[in-house]
């Protein structure tokens, strides 16, 4: 990637040096960095714009979740792992609702027995990068109940927790 960055560190322009290969992958790049806020370029004591800065960035797979607590569907529980209904609303990205962004996105997180999500991964995309990120951020802040089993907490996997976007009505 290829950055101008602004005298207070904020992104200005993007551009893809050299592609990843996939589309999807090298738009979600250049978004995640837009997004960012840089320290400054110096000349002297004074901050300036600069622009040609190069930054690299790494796709890599991740496994799927499972490993540290065994599946729910493996386990006879008296209880789910769950979200907890109590805490912030989840709100629609500005920008999404201007650009008319509409999808279903779901995580699959490992629940600890605190009630703690500890690893997690997308298991649907709703086609938007802000939408995405969005429940993204505001799942991953909440508090989960957690699986029971024999009068108590356990650790679980594969607990889905899914939202659709969908535009109000005027």
């Amino acid at each position: 990637m290829e950055l101008c960055l602004s005298a207070d560190g904020h992104v200005t322009s993007v551009k893809v040096a050299g592609s990843s290969g996939y589309t999807r992958l090298d738009d979600a790049a250049v978004q995640w960095i837009k997004r960012q806020r840089y320290a400054p370029a110096m000349a002297g004591d004074k901050a300036i714009a600069v622009c040609g800065q190069k930054l690299s960035y790494e796709w890599r797979y991740q496994p799927p979740l499972g490993n540290q607590y065994p599946k729910m569907a493996m386990m006879k529980l008296e209880r789910k792992a769950r979200l907890r209904t109590d805490g912030p609303p989840l709100e629609y990205p500005p920008e999404s609702l201007a650009a008319r962004e509409e999808g279903k996105v779901a995580l699959t997180f490992c629940v600890g027995p605190e009630g703690k999500p500890e690893s997690f991964g997308m298991s649907k995309s709703s086609g938007h990068d802000r939408l995405d990120v969005a429940f993204f951020n505001w799942a991953v802040k909440r508090q989960f109940e957690p699986a029971i089993k024999d009068g108590a907490p356990v650790g679980a996997c594969d607990v889905r927790v899914e939202h659709v976007w969908k535009l109000p009505k005027n």
